[in-house]
């Protein structure tokens, strides 16, 4: 279904431990091709190494990377911190910092013999040959050039035997391309993302989140601003906490009670910018943006006995409603030109049974339509804790699960179609 779904220019990143990767990739060969499959990602999960372990310690995930067809165009990564700490300017050089770099390559003098020539010390005038098996980097003609525009550096004294050549941080393209390991400075890890867990939801932490450093390189890697992110397990929403903050787009599936718990929560506070850990201080995020919260319905379809489709009733809305009201003491008198108005109690008390997720944008309109002296219960599946108590007349409860569970159709006792019966062919 992924694959399916996924764009031609796209790309999946599949998280495994070592477990499972081996028959995961042979699955994977199989659905996406074997010449779609491009990296083994190591990534060091753990640090530092556990010194308890039985066996071995495990300090490492797998990360598979597959692209959907050869349109997929992969990007550089930026430089880190560390790698800029590499270029220096010891003597001044009026073009900036720069690093040392080899000044021979990896020929022998009988595979490129117009490399292998003398070049002269600029203190001692000594003729200086390179290893027979390791001559210069630089053609003879290059070599001069590099001596007039002070390019070579023969160390602190200028008295080194071999000179490095000078790689200005200006003339680089201030970007590396993405290795196969990637430690723990640069992707995190899973102590790191219990950490960030735990400012967000304090003793409520998940049990198994990434860290948003993770998710930030896979996608600098695989998407650029704007493009779409699916994240088909979302966890705790650490894939679409990390999306928002670098501009792209994204959708997160949870089937678990964690929607509600951890990734609605996450993303409310990465929106209302309350959210200060992860990639927020390196992505400069302060809050903005929207989502849209969505649930899941029953199929609309099941089978009856003999196979054949039938229309599952779900939830009797009417006899939910009406079990609802008799539990909380009202009357079902259900007011055709007010659709929250379904039961009443007092007269000025009113009751709504829904089984949609109630949030404040739920209640809003309902609030500002309710006359003085009016008050209304909403009892429902699940809401957000913000809105239990939002409004000082508006009074929000859960529906009993005994009564979701009287009036929910059955799956196994379908109505079948008795006017046209299934044919049987004769044997």
């Amino acid at each position: 279904m992924l694959h399916h779904l996924l764009s031609d220019f796209g790309s999946l990143w599949v998280n495994l431990n070592n477990d499972e990767v081996h028959y995961c990739k042979i699955v994977l060969d199989e659905i996406f091709g074997r010449n779609n499959f491009l990296c083994d990602i190591s990534w060091e999960k753990r640090c530092p190494p556990i010194l308890d372990a039985r066996e071995f310690g495990h300090v490492l995930d797998h990360i598979l990377v597959y692209r959907k067809t050869r349109l997929f165009e992969r990007n550089q990564l930026p430089l880190t911190e560390e790698q800029f700490r590499k270029y220096r300017n010891p003597d001044n050089d009026p073009r900036g910092p720069w690093k040392a770099v080899d000044y021979t390559c990896n020929f022998t003098a009988l595979q490129c013999p117009e490399r292998f020539y003398a070049v002269t010390h600029p203190k001692t005038g000594e003729k200086i040959y390179p290893e027979k098996n390791r001559v210069w980097a630089a053609l003879p003609a290059e070599h001069r050039k590099n001596m007039q525009e002070n390019r070579l550096w023969w160390g602190e004294d200028g008295m080194d035997h071999f000179p490095v050549q000078k790689s200005f941080l200006y003339a680089v393209h201030q970007e590396m391309i993405p290795m196969s390991l990637w430690r723990y400075e640069f992707a995190g890890t899973n102590q790191d993302a219990k950490e960030e867990n735990i400012r967000l939801f304090g003793s409520n932490m998940f049990t198994t989140p990434k860290p948003e450093k993770l998710i930030r390189a896979i996608l600098n890697i695989a998407t650029k601003p704007n493009d779409l992110v699916l994240d088909a397990f979302l966890g705790s929403g650490t894939t679409a906490a990390a999306a928002h903050k670098m501009g792209r787009r994204w959708i997160g599936i949870e089937m678990g009670n964690q929607a509600y718990t951890h990734c609605k929560v996450r993303l409310d506070k990465v929106i209302d910018g309350t959210d200060p850990g992860g990639i927020t201080g390196t992505e400069k995020w302060q809050g903005g943006g929207s989502y849209t919260f969505c649930e899941l319905a029953r199929p609309i379809l099941n089978h009856d006995t003999f196979g054949k489709p039938v229309i599952d009733k779900a939830y009797h809305a009417v006899k939910l409603a009406t079990a609802v009201a008799l539990h909380e003491g009202f009357f079902f008198r259900p007011n055709k030109d007010c659709f929250w108005k379904q039961a009443v109690k007092n007269r000025n008390s009113y009751l709504l049974v829904t089984t949609s997720h109630v949030t404040a944008g739920y209640l809003h309109p309902i609030h500002a339509a309710l006359k003085k002296g009016e008050s209304l219960t909403v009892v429902c599946k699940s809401f957000d804790p913000e809105a239990e108590r939002l409004h000082k007349r508006i009074v929000i409860a859960r529906i009993p699960p005994e009564l979701l569970a009287q009036c929910a159709a059955s799956d196994s006792h379908q109505d079948t179609d008795i006017v046209h019966p299934p044919a049987y062919r004769p044997d």
